[in-house]
């Protein structure tokens, strides 16, 4: 109508009013001419106000939207008073137990109005009710006719079974002669015997085993090979001094022995555990006495400060009877419950966290 384009031309006045003064108001011009966007992220600068406003309107458009929106707020609430049926939010109405809480639109200007949808809920309620019993009532009613059919069709088939059986009763006790012919009677079966001749039969030979060959040696071994395998030798040289035994006596002891235990470290644990220690102006001590070998081993690695005694290392430590040392090394016997005697010592204030270390 005439008054809904009027009022249409006159928001496109307004909006081609707020672009003009949207443009003006982001619009920097310079001394010399030149025009800049205004916004703090952009500031781009161009030749003059005709490329900032193609700028404007294309790389911030929503700035621009959000600007003409504000003209149409007046428009809209002029239009919302002249309204006589308002929208206004929907009201919640409590319809029971059953249904819950339901919103409903409020109707009305001068008394606004809230139907009671409680009614309506309750209808469609019992129409659906209504409709899956009449469901439930189809389905018995299918399921009956099904299992009658069945039923006549079970005692068609018993009546022919009794058309073809010849006497019922007679052809029980007739035997088996009346049975089907793919009947197989399991407590009426022929014994056959069948005899195994085992004349004139060709056994393979079993076959031959293959002989492996010998792999040759090589006779011209190189000068490293040769060292490597001294090497090995003294490795395991080492390894068997240490598994042997020491030759002790019992009295000659302040303390309990086990020749199980009297075994000598190798010089070869040693020289690893030396690459562990910083210097050799250190103090080591080996509680565990055996045969004396220790000092002279370390000594011969540049050890001098030594202690390795032949006493009671447990009651010198009851004592607190022991020397000044920077660093605890020793190869205990793992028999009896040395290992736990010993972990209990390290772990006292007497070895003061001092550095440790087990060959």
């Amino acid at each position: 109508d005439e008054s809904t384009d009027k009022l249409a031309m006159e928001v496109e006045e307004e909006e081609k009013k707020c672009v003009k003064q949207w443009v003006e108001a982001h619009c920097l011009v310079d001394g010399d001419g030149r025009a800049r966007c205004s916004f703090h992220f952009c500031r781009k600068l161009f030749k003059d106000k005709k490329f900032l406003h193609k700028h404007l309107v294309k790389k911030h458009p929503e700035y621009l939207h959000a600007e003409q929106a504000k003209i149409h707020d007046k428009y809209m609430m002029n239009s919302w008073e002249e309204e006589t049926v308002r929208p206004i939010p929907q009201a919640i109405v409590d319809c029971g137990q059953h249904h819950g809480y339901v919103p409903v639109c409020v109707v009305g200007a001068a008394e606004p109005i809230a139907p009671d949808p409680e009614p309506q809920l309750h209808a469609k309620a019992e129409e659906r009710r209504l409709r899956l019993e009449e469901e439930r009532r189809a389905y018995d009613e299918e399921q009956r006719l099904a299992f009658e059919e069945s039923q006549r069709h079970n005692q068609n088939d018993r009546g022919r079974d009794d058309d073809n059986d010849d006497g019922g009763k007679d052809d029980d006790a007739g035997g088996a002669d009346n049975r089907p012919a793919r009947f197989v009677d399991v407590d009426d079966m022929k014994e056959e015997k069948v005899q195994l001749v085992f004349e004139n039969l060709d056994i393979p030979p079993p076959p031959k085993k293959k002989k492996k060959k010998k792999k040759k040696r090589k006779e011209n071994k190189s000068s490293e090979d040769e060292k490597a395998d001294d090497d090995t030798l003294k490795t395991k040289s080492n390894i068997l001094q240490c598994k042997q035994p020491c030759p002790i006596e019992a009295a000659s002891f302040p303390f309990p022995t086990d020749p199980d235990d009297h075994c000598e470290t190798p010089m070869e644990a040693y020289k690893h555990v030396s690459y562990l220690l910083a210097t050799t102006n250190i103090s080591i001590y080996d509680p565990y006495y055996c045969n004396g070998t220790v000092k002279r081993h370390l000594s011969s690695l540049g050890y001098n400060t030594v202690y390795n005694e032949k006493v009671d290392c447990y009651r010198a430590w009851e004592q607190t009877s022991i020397p000044n040392y920077d660093v605890l090394i020793t190869n205990p016997p793992y028999s009896s419950d040395h290992i736990a005697k010993l972990i209990q010592y390290l772990t006292t204030k007497t070895h003061n966290n001092r550095p440790w270390c087990l060959c």
